[in-house]
């Protein structure tokens, strides 16, 4: 959130914790920026409101919980329709109760999400157009994703290692996959089924690609 406020973006926020809402605020003036607007309730119910007042966003950004870093040592392919404290949030269910507010979407997830569900992704998002608009499947916009990788020297050689990603889904997909420069489309080997996978391989490390998947 500070940094789209210092973007010059206007934020609303949601926070369930309040200590949470606390932190967030003090970090508002630490940075010396213009504070979000903190609702201390889901987003839900946010959009809903949002929805009955006939107003929209430009987009949502969600970092919902998943568990941190030993939760994701754990498993070798994250489930996002399992996020939240408990396992109870999905990404698709976000999408589906923000949909009437905004077509553009960033989700900032594990490394080891799988992308299998990226793809499907981008597909929730194309059948709902379909359904909104009343017309045939004319294009499908795949996701644009952002990996954060950091470089570790370990005995004389440098490892890459993938923190997160951020994954763009939507109209907001499309404009950023328009300023990217042109990149070679390559397909990713059945084993690479993770953005972690990729990146180990060193793949994605220091240039853009169109990646194409094949399902079996």
């Amino acid at each position: 959130a500070i940094q789209f406020c210092l973007s010059g973006l206007n934020v609303c926020a949601c926070e369930i914790k309040k200590p949470h809402t606390a932190d967030a605020q003090a970090n508002f003036e630490i940075y010396g920026v213009k504070p979000a607007v903190v609702f201390e309730e889901p987003f839900y119910t946010v959009t809903a409101r949002m929805q009955k007042k006939e107003k929209t966003c430009d987009f949502v950004f969600a970092d919902l919980p998943w568990g941190g870093a030993r939760f994701v040592k754990g498993q070798k392919e994250f489930d996002i329709t399992r996020m939240g404290y408990e396992g109870e949030m999905s990404v698709f269910d976000v999408m589906a109760d923000t949909e009437a507010v905004t077509s553009s979407w960033a989700f900032k997830l594990p490394r080891n999400t799988p992308f299998k569900a990226l793809a499907e992704l981008g597909a929730w998002d194309a059948t709902r157009e379909v359904y909104r608009g009343g017309h045939p499947l004319v294009s499908y916009r795949p996701p644009v994703i952002e990996a954060y990788v950091t470089r570790v020297r370990r005995g004389g050689q440098v490892e890459h290692r993938l923190k997160y990603t951020t994954v763009y889904v939507g109209h907001i997909a499309d404009r950023i996959a328009r300023r990217l420069p042109p990149s070679r489309a390559t397909t990713c080997p059945l084993g690479q089924t993770t953005i972690d996978d990729r990146v180990n391989s060193g793949a994605m490390t220091n240039r853009s690609e169109r990646l194409q998947l094949v399902f079996k």
